[in-house]
């Protein structure tokens, strides 16, 4: 999703064109699998932590853009996020073995200070939190939504596609009834999420093994109960996100169509594709490509490791909670899962402990 050359606007020829693209990338990759193309001698992790700027008071800070721009972000380490008062840092990969989870720990909290000094020369600070409690519906108007066509485009069309309202109804200790007009909601959400780089081979039942293992972790990590002065959920993340995105209209749902954000309903048993394909076939385009460069099977034929760009953006906008990544690094592709339930924080201590649980689960299972 941090393309910028994508359509805002897509006529229904342009969307035939990128689905083309979304089966087309699906093709390929089945080819590159048989073909046995991907990385297999290493496993690596990968950490994204997502923050919120916050004033004197504690009250969200819309002022991403200038912190970043004290960061001198290049869009790779540091990032924006869908609202002006998030921020977000990607780690550098490391390989699973050894001390990794120390050298995490290390690398978060040397980037959690490079933003807070960041942050403070703009007269605001930085908190990690899954959902900030002094957030309210005055922080929900667009413009506290980070200036970039992509966010307005994902704004719009995911506003079309719900019908121009979303319902938001959680049930906890109290009770949360509402109404919007845009997907502000989802920037009240902040994740830590982990990458699991796998096989292809060992794909399904490493993915399998991470849905098992996700519900007690998430019981244990779990921060998030406020939202809007109730109390909900001890993780109210999963119950708001879910709704905060739902392209469903009323009809839909009563249908039994998918939400864009779904835990899963069945074991892999085939491998990646199974969710590639599924995917391409279930949800609807949001937001197509401006693409210019030959088909990723025209790429694959002339010796090139294809980026699968048509996949990347459609499977930005399917927000799995174990969601199937594929990459490439120095021309040689690798697959991913990422893990998208945990909440931001409190600490890099407790980020890193939720995810040695994560991860170390996963693989005794």
């Amino acid at each position: 999703m941090g393309r910028q050359d994508i359509q805002l606007e897509g006529t229904a020829d342009e969307l035939a064109r990128f689905e083309e693209r979304l089966v087309d990338d699906a093709d390929t990759l089945e080819r590159m699998l048989k073909a046995n193309m991907f990385e297999t001698d290493i496993r690596r992790i990968g950490i994204e932590q997502e923050f919120f700027l916050i004033d004197e008071h504690g009250r969200p800070a819309s002022r991403a853009m200038e912190v970043l721009e004290g960061l001198g972000a290049d869009g790779t380490t540091y990032q924006t996020e869908l609202a002006l008062f998030n921020v977000e840092v990607a780690l550098a990969p490391l390989e699973f073995t050894g001390d990794c989870f120390s050298k995490v720990e290390a690398d978060l909290r040397r980037h959690v200070a490079m933003i807070r000094k960041s942050a403070q020369r703009c007269g605001v600070d930085v908190v990690a939190i899954g959902i900030l409690p002094t957030l309210g519906w005055e922080h929900l108007t667009l413009d506290h939504m980070t200036p970039a066509p992509r966010y307005a485009a994902l704004n719009r069309k995911v506003t079309a596609m719900r019908g121009g309202e979303f319902r938001i109804q959680i049930r906890g200790t109290d009770t949360l009834q509402a109404t919007h007009d845009n997907v502000l909601l989802e920037a009240f959400n902040t994740s830590f999420q982990l990458h699991l780089q796998v096989a292809p081979d060992e794909f399904a039942r490493v993915y399998n093994a991470m849905q098992l293992a996700t519900a007690p972790v998430i019981a244990a990590a779990g921060n998030s109960p406020l939202l809007m002065g109730q109390r909900l959920w001890e993780e109210t993340r999963i119950a708001l996100f879910r709704q905060s995105v739902d392209t469903r209209t009323d009809h839909h749902a009563k249908r039994g169509m998918r939400p864009r954000v779904l835990f899963g309903d069945k074991w892999i048993k085939g491998g990646i594709l199974d969710i590639i394909r599924d995917d391409i076939a279930r949800f609807r385009v949001v937001l197509p490509l401006d693409e210019e460069e030959p088909l990723s099977s025209t790429q694959l034929d002339s010796g090139t490791t294809p980026n699968l760009n048509a996949f990347a953006m459609h499977n930005g906008t399917i927000y799995r909670w174990n969601r199937p990544c594929y990459g490439v690094v120095d021309g040689v592709p690798h697959l991913r899962i990422e893990n998208r339930p945990l909440p931001a924080g409190p600490t890099a201590v407790d980020g890193v402990a939720n995810a040695a649980f994560l991860f170390g689960l996963t693989m005794g299972i």
